[in-house]
């Protein structure tokens, strides 16, 4: 389960985890009251895009429209790391990100994937 709290123009906000009816990532960003909790839905910070393959833990991020400034200061975040790839969707581009913490766990998988060397005998 993924519980994100930031801030955004001196507001609270909370990116949630939700799922698409095809099992795909999606993420939603509420805001945050300081009196009731977790409030009312601020944006769907993902896009759904069917027949386009994606890696494990990458999802696509709609940066466009109403997205556009809070998927720009995400992306400084250092919440999320943007993988560079662009989809096209529409007359639109899709980019496709994934977190930090899933891109550092790939690189420490790799470090640990290395062939032991031959026992020598004596």
């Amino acid at each position: 389960m993924i519980n994100i709290a930031f801030e955004y123009r001196g507001n609270k906000y909370y990116i949630r985890d939700e799922r698409y009816g095809n099992g795909r990532l999606a993420l939603t960003v509420s805001t945050i009251s300081n009196t009731k909790g977790v409030g009312p839905l601020f944006c769907v910070l993902t896009t759904n895009l069917q027949g386009v393959d994606l890696a494990d833990g990458e999802f696509f991020i709609k940066t466009w429209s109403e997205n556009e400034n809070i998927t720009n200061y995400l992306r400084d975040s250092g919440i999320f790391t943007d993988t560079g790839k662009r989809v096209r969707t529409g007359f639109t581009h899709a980019e496709v990100w994934k977190f930090k913490e899933h891109e550092e766990e790939e690189k420490k998988a790799e470090d640990i994937d290395v062939e032991p060397e031959p026992l020598r005998r004596r």
